[in-house]
């Protein structure tokens, strides 16, 4: 029963987040070719030039029900170039983090490259693809000599399998669009195979960035997920050798938050708790440092919308591309007040980083977030901020493409501040 379960839990990710599939092989073997037909579209750039593709690309695609995480990787060969090194280097570790590999060759592989390639997919599904069979034997890699036979058995690998295909023509491209279904194993499931599920309404539509100079983004999710990324982005980049910088990312804000994982939750609270206590500190040690700290509340804003402008007021307006905005309410739906504010627009100040400021309408109800609804159980100064979007909460969001630059800025600058907080008395920036 535990290995059924097991097996279901491999089954389910593999449904939800898409089985990671990586392209690999020498320099103009036609990798980039075949990962646009497997996508249907023209994803990756194609050229005669070596070297090309000095970054992965990705993109998923659903092959007979399946959905597959397609990792197009640069082209390995032996370079002095030291930004195509690193590519090559991610290409290795695109290898080890995919379930299956696609390995494109256009000519019989040497023995040292049969062998590296073995000890890098062991335990993995490997499918050999020969590529380019539509030349002509005399065309066949620049050279008048005979078009050579790539025979698999020579390349000696377990689990792995192979095909002839043309990417530039999509010949065979269905067989091994089936190899990699094979490769997958993912077993016909039947109703009572499902324990359980969760039901989502998804939006199917591709994130875009447009407008006339690509200044804007649109995408499912902005909110809240712009300000995860940025807020993560900040908390990565930045350096403070003077207090312990805390990333918290919470689920289930828009359904109030009172859930095992959301904001009113115990889980900062435990975490703070367990690292005081492995950093030998008392009780007392960690309730002085909590008053000395500050939290920055990270959801997004709402910025005018050009359809509705009545209900915005004439002084107390936000624009997209404008920064990161700092929101209040009278009514405490947002944690800032002045001592935050003043805090958190002085860092920004320091930075030169623009910012924005808002606050509720009074005849106009607000939603709540997450500052103050965490510091009912981590008590701390705090101040709501936000990248401003239009449509916040439809299905498809917009936000400026500026904002997420301005708002990691400002983020960044506040996780790097020397902050020394006395009590609700006084705060210092050094």
């Amino acid at each position: 029963r535990l290995l059924a379960l097991a097996r279901s839990f491999e089954v389910g990710n593999a449904l939800k987040n898409g089985i990671p599939v990586a392209i690999v092989g020498n320099t103009n073997v036609g990798k980039s070719t075949l990962l646009n037909h497997l996508l249907h579209e023209e994803k990756a750039i194609v050229s005669d030039v070596h070297g090309t593709t000095r970054d992965f690309i990705e993109d998923s695609t659903v092959i007979n029900g399946i959905q597959f995480r397609f990792v197009d990787t640069a082209g390995i060969r032996d370079t002095d170039d030291v930004v195509e090194n690193i590519g090559i280097e991610r290409t290795y570790q695109k290898m080890q983090e995919a379930k299956i590999v696609l390995w494109l060759v256009d000519r019989q592989p040497e023995a040292s490259e049969i062998e590296d390639i073995r000890k890098r997919v062991a335990g993995k599904k490997l499918i050999i693809v020969r590529n380019k069979m539509d030349l002509t034997n005399s065309s066949w890699n620049n050279s008048s000599s005979a078009k050579p036979t790539i025979q698999h058995s020579t390349f000696n690998i377990q689990n792995s399998s192979s095909v002839d295909i043309s990417a530039k023509y999509g010949t065979n491209i269905s067989k091994l669009e089936q190899l990699i279904v094979e490769a997958a194993n993912i077993p016909q499931l039947s109703e009572s195979d499902i324990v359980t599920l969760d039901l989502f309404l998804v939006n199917r539509q591709q994130p875009c960035i447009w407008g006339a100079a690509g200044e804007f983004a649109s995408s499912p999710k902005f909110d809240d997920l712009a300000c995860a990324y940025t807020a993560l982005e900040a908390f990565l980049a930045a350096e403070n050798n003077r207090s312990i910088s805390v990333f918290a990312c919470f689920d289930n804000e828009e359904v109030g938050s009172n859930t095992k994982q959301g904001a009113m939750s115990t889980l900062l609270a435990d975490t703070l708790s367990r690292l005081n206590a492995a950093l030998g500190h008392s009780r007392e040690d960690l309730r002085c440092a909590i008053a000395k700290s500050m939290l920055v509340s990270c959801d997004n804003a709402h910025a005018v919308n050009p359809n509705p402008p009545e209900r915005f007021d004439e002084g107390n307006r936000v624009f997209l591309n404008r920064g990161i905005v700092v929101k209040e309410a009278a009514n405490q739906k947002y944690c800032t007040d002045a001592f935050s504010r003043a805090a958190f627009c002085a860092i920004c100040d320091n930075a030169e980083i623009p910012y924005q400021a808002f606050a509720n309408r009074s005849d106009s109800p607000g939603g709540s977030t997450l500052g103050n609804l965490s510091n009912t159980q981590v008590s701390m100064h705090g101040v709501d901020v936000g990248l401003p979007q239009l449509a916040m909460h439809s299905s498809f969001e917009t936000i400026g493409v500026r904002d997420v630059t301005l708002a990691t800025r400002a983020l960044q600058a506040f996780y790097a501040a020397d902050l020394r907080i006395d009590g609700a008395d006084s705060i210092e920036l050094g």
